[in-house]
């Protein structure tokens, strides 16, 4: 019986230990074509699962690269992964992982601490495609395509100016290996000064700079006509005017290097100048205040510029670039320096509406009826430019047959003057034909005061 139970017993343990063997071997057999107990490789369980199954899991959780590229003028432009046929595999270092696994000692996990791994991948990619699209990029096109750099004096409606289309070149290598640099795990970049150079000048811009220095120098001369109300100013502008140019367009120099000027264009701008200040020889026009436009025959004052004495002055002064502002030299003076050289104070006597205007620094003062000369007797007032040249209270104005008392006389040309004429029952209107004066102009005696209290020895008349 003890032996039956001896029996008994030793096959029920022979059979729990081919049991158990044969499971371990089950299992061992099992990772052969897997990895074994507790493997874990970049986070992920992969016990039992084979090279490709865990390759593909891997594969399908890394972060695909995306290259974000900015500019300086707001453009952004992505490349991603799939544009360059990025890929990724793990098979060499899953390969290695599991071929120094044995399968039999697969137990030996069980009593350690669990292992986890990080292995990196094998990246392949196209980089001819990574460049192709950099080349696509809006700023490497912007660069690429601009114009070969110019720098030169060009002299164009408002003067001379330097055209510099040079500017900084964009170092395209630079940008291309910093782009797939970043092939790998992607980035942002931002195309910034440090991708840009400048080049050195050449020969031919360090020339047109000294030239354009040189220009500059004598454009800067500046002459200012003092014409009184106005100011002429010589500027680059007319300075421009007076400079020879070849067919070309390019400087011409004199023996001393010095810019060629052409001494007719000096003398021509001189010679208008003249004109528009001349109202000698010229026919003058005068506004009225009440607009209306009229050409003064005979005046004692008027305008003339010593047109010769101007030539030889400005010739002078442009070529030695004089700066200053200039009096012109006169041969006649107005009453005033300036195009209106009557100025904003004067008396004006219309004889056709009979009405005389007194007006002071702009304002009028006096608006008033008149009694002038009598033209059928031959005594018609003449019309002029004439001026004060003296004033008298309480005067007896006498002539042939005639002995008149005033108390404001203010003559304006030989025996001609305004004054107070206290004979006229009327003034205005047509009285003039048949109760006009000797040539003077008659007022009203409140009015003559008016006059002679605000007007002063010098001031213009005009009679028309």
């Amino acid at each position: 019986m003890r032996k039956k139970y001896t029996v008994i017993k030793s096959a029920v343990i022979g059979g729990i230990i081919a049991l158990i063997v044969g499971i371990y071997l089950g299992l061992s057999f099992m990772y052969t074509s897997g990895f074994s107990y507790g493997t874990w490789i970049n986070g992920e369980y992969c016990t039992g699962k084979s090279v490709k199954e865990v390759n593909e899991i891997l594969k399908a959780y890394y972060s695909k690269p995306m290259i974000m590229i900015s500019d300086n003028e707001g453009n952004t432009s992505y490349i991603y992964a799939s544009d360059y046929d990025f890929s990724v595999d793990y098979t060499d270092s899953l390969t290695y992982i599991s071929n120094h696994q044995n399968p039999f000692f697969w137990i030996e996990n069980l009593f350690k601490k669990n292992d986890y791994l990080q292995i990196e991948p094998v990246i392949k990619y196209d980089e001819e495609k990574i460049i192709s699209m950099v080349g696509d990029l809006p700023v490497y096109k912007k660069y690429l395509e601009m114009e070969e750099p110019c720098f030169k004096i060009l002299s164009g409606e408002d003067g001379f100016y330097l055209l510099d289309t040079r500017h900084d070149f964009l170092d395209y290598n630079k940008l291309e290996a910093s782009v797939l640099s970043m092939a790998t795990y992607g980035g942002a970049l931002v195309v910034s000064d440090e991708f840009f150079y400048e080049e050195k000048p050449t020969a031919n811009e360090i020339s047109v700079k000294k030239e354009w220095e040189k220009l500059q120098n004598f454009l800067s001369t500046k002459i200012v006509y003092d014409m009184g109300a106005e100011k002429i100013p010589v500027d680059s502008a007319v300075l421009r005017s007076f400079m020879v140019l070849d067919d070309q367009g390019n400087f011409v120099y004199d023996d001393d290097n010095n810019y060629l000027l052409d001494d007719s264009k000096i003398e021509e701008f001189v010679h208008e100048l003249c004109l528009r200040y001349d109202t000698t020889t010229l026919p003058r026009k005068y506004i009225t205040y009440t607009g209306e436009v009229i050409e003064v025959d005979f005046q004692l004052k008027s305008t003339l510029l010593d047109e010769a004495k101007e030539k030889v002055y400005l010739l002078d002064a442009v070529h030695n670039s004089v700066k200053e502002v200039h009096e012109p030299s006169y041969i006649r003076q107005g009453f005033v320096k300036g195009e209106n050289d009557v100025g904003d104070s004067v008396i004006e006597v219309n004889l056709t509406t009979q009405r005389l205007y007194f007006i002071k620094d702009g304002e009028l003062i006096l608006e008033t009826d008149i009694v002038s000369g009598n033209p059928n007797k031959g005594w018609r007032t003449p019309k002029m430019l004439c001026y004060i040249y003296a004033m008298s209270r309480n005067v007896v104005l006498r002539g042939e047959g005639y002995a008149s008392p005033v108390d404001y006389w203010i003559p304006v040309y030989q025996g001609i003057g305004l004054h107070d004429a206290s004979w006229q029952p009327s003034f205005g209107s047509d009285y003039y034909l048949t109760r006009g004066s000797r040539g003077c102009i008659n007022l009203y005696i409140d009015d003559a005061k008016t006059v002679y209290d605000n007007a002063y020895i010098g001031l213009p008349v005009i009679i028309y």
